[in-house]
């Protein structure tokens, strides 16, 4: 199991984090408030990274600049996670967040027999990319933790 949640993690960062250099990530990302039941986990690669105690569900918080400046939501979506047979989306939307466009697909993967429930939250604010990842073990706990994480978005301020 830990085995799926690292695979699953890296190659979620690497096609954010792991070619880019410092000068072309965003710092100005605050979380204002804690989040109750989510402890900050080592980020390895990513720029934020949590898990909640209760559900074990993880949230990986990246940020990229420049990069997909010209680029649509649902192709940066594609970008970071490649078309497998082992993927189904089962929802997706556009809302809006932080008084810009936003993309939230849900979807449920497998690696290795074990099944993973994700939602993907991806909105572009001065010339940077924020990828919020959430991925949980079941789709109540998904959907549970999806409005948590729409919630923590919505509490983020940037240092501009």
């Amino acid at each position: 199991m830990k085995k799926f949640f690292l695979v699953i993690t890296l190659i979620t960062l690497y096609s954010c984090s792991s070619t880019q250099d410092k000068k072309s990530e965003s710092y100005d990302l605050v979380i204002n408030e804690s989040i109750s039941n989510w402890e900050e986990i080592e980020k390895d690669l990513a720029d934020h990274a949590y898990k909640n105690s209760k559900t074990q569900s993880l949230l990986i918080i990246n940020s990229q600049c420049r990069k997909y400046n010209n680029t649509k939501l649902k192709n940066m979506y594609f970008d970071l996670f490649p078309s497998t047979g082992d993927t189904r989306v089962i929802s997706e939307e556009y809302l809006k967040l932080h008084n810009r466009d936003a993309l939230k697909v849900s979807s449920v993967t497998s690696a290795d027999g074990v099944e993973r429930f994700l939602t993907v939250v991806l909105f572009k604010r001065n010339r940077c990319t924020y990828d919020f990842i959430l991925i949980s073990e079941n789709k109540t706990y998904l959907d549970a933790d999806t409005s948590t994480v729409i919630n923590i978005i919505k509490g983020i301020s940037f240092n501009d």
